[in-house]
């Protein structure tokens, strides 16, 4: 039995810079129970490459992160990892491929690195630390034209925290749009301060599309600090 491995480059750039990630091949096909490299590409300096695996209909899932200097985190991480630095290349090896394994991968280049701390958060899990994301709605239904929020509560261990809403669209990779931090808000891009708005107001960080156009059905997903989390579906209808 063949399997298919997908593999996604998260084309994030770094703020304040030019880095960028991309695989060397979009898409494996691998027989049952061989071994697999996924390799992905990078230029510029970066803390440390993420890997995420997304299965069809569900949200993204971390794997693990390695840094150009090849610490991996978790240390128990089922999945070998190995970086090149002088290459600029890094590399997510499957053993044994099963049929499980049929995926999106997903490598990514965080955009800001607050502290090098990742779990997965969402509303039914928990990590260390007390640090968790929570998003009450599943679909919300919209007029075009209409404004809509999209809520978020978070709580932290830390002091100080940066909260990040990302975008994903249909048979598309989450795409990065915001960050919030310190009573500031930065935008990926800058035509998406006319309708976009989030601001982190005690222990919640909602956000706010207004004007809503037909384009902006999506996934979206709230995290804290760069790590892919949760998700609330939005979806519009016309008058």
């Amino acid at each position: 039995m063949c399997l298919y491995l997908f593999l996604v480059g998260s084309n994030f750039i770094a703020l304040a810079s030019m880095n960028t990630i991309k695989p060397v091949s979009p898409e494996e096909t691998v027989k049952e129970g061989t071994n697999i490299n996924l390799t992905c590409t990078y230029d510029g300096a970066i803390n440390n490459v993420q890997w995420y695996r997304q299965y069809q209909k569900s949200r993204p899932e971390f794997l693990l992160y390695i840094t150009e200097y090849g610490l991996i985190h978790p240390t128990d991480s089922n999945f070998p990892a190995y970086i090149d630095k002088d290459k600029k290349r890094v590399d997510l090896q499957i053993s044994s491929a099963a049929v499980t394994d049929s995926a999106v991968y997903y490598c990514a280049s965080p955009e800001f690195i607050d502290h090098l701390f990742f779990c997965l958060f969402s509303s039914s899990s928990e990590c260390k630390g007390e640090d968790s994301v929570t998003q009450t709605e599943g679909e919300i239904f919209a007029f075009e034209g209409h404004t809509v929020t999209l809520n978020c509560t978070f709580e932290t261990s830390y002091g100080t925290s940066t909260l990040f809403w990302y975008r994903q669209d249909l048979q598309d990779f989450p795409k990065y749009m915001l960050r919030c931090f310190s009573g500031t808000t930065e935008f990926a891009s800058e035509s998406d301060k006319d309708r976009f708005n989030a601001t982190i107001k005690e222990k919640s960080v909602n956000l706010e599309i207004q004007n809503l156009h037909l384009s902006d059905s999506a996934v979206y997903y709230c995290a804290l600090r760069p790590t892919v989390t949760g998700n609330t579906k939005t979806l519009y209808k016309n008058h």
